[in-house]
């Protein structure tokens, strides 16, 4: 009975060990999780047009960067990126596009507002306070009136 008790023990030894290792090899997995992306989270709102449907994109502001378009919905006009979709620090022109069905004679220049005022909220880099800064947006549409009435056809 004894080899089998020698058996069982070693067999016991076996599956701790496994389990170890597994666990091991699961906390090098997550020590990788949650790491700094570099990405900025902030959020916004288009005061003014709660009802505002559309996207947020921001490009580059120069083409002798390396920094990607970054976009996201805009839904009830607000907005939101989290560290892991958001812009790397940087300079950005904004684009805001509106989804709206369009009529037949509909003109863009009665869909767009002439000039939109956002407020973004920015997390410091270097401190855990908020920093919030407001922006204006001059608004100009560039949709030639023949599509919009091909739109509402």
């Amino acid at each position: 009975m004894e080899n089998n008790d020698l058996a069982f023990d070693r067999h016991r030894g076996v599956h701790c060990y496994s389990t170890v290792f597994l666990c091991g090899l699961l906390s090098l997995f997550c020590a990788g999780c949650g790491e700094e992306t570099g990405r900025m989270s902030f959020s916004g709102k288009i005061e003014g047009l709660q009802d505002f449907q559309g996207t947020i994109s921001f490009r580059p502001a120069s083409s002798e960067t390396n920094l990607p378009v970054t976009s996201g919905r805009v839904k009830q006009g607000t907005y939101s990126f989290t560290k892991e979709n958001g812009p790397f620090p940087g300079e950005y022109s904004v684009l805001i596009e509106r989804h709206v069905p369009l009529r037949k004679g509909a003109s863009a220049q009665k869909v767009l507002p002439q000039r939109w005022r956002f407020q973004r909220t920015v997390p410091s880099p270097d401190q855990e306070q908020e920093i919030n800064s407001d922006f204006t947006l001059d608004a100009t549409s560039q949709i030639p009136s023949e599509t919009l009435e091909q739109a509402g056809k």
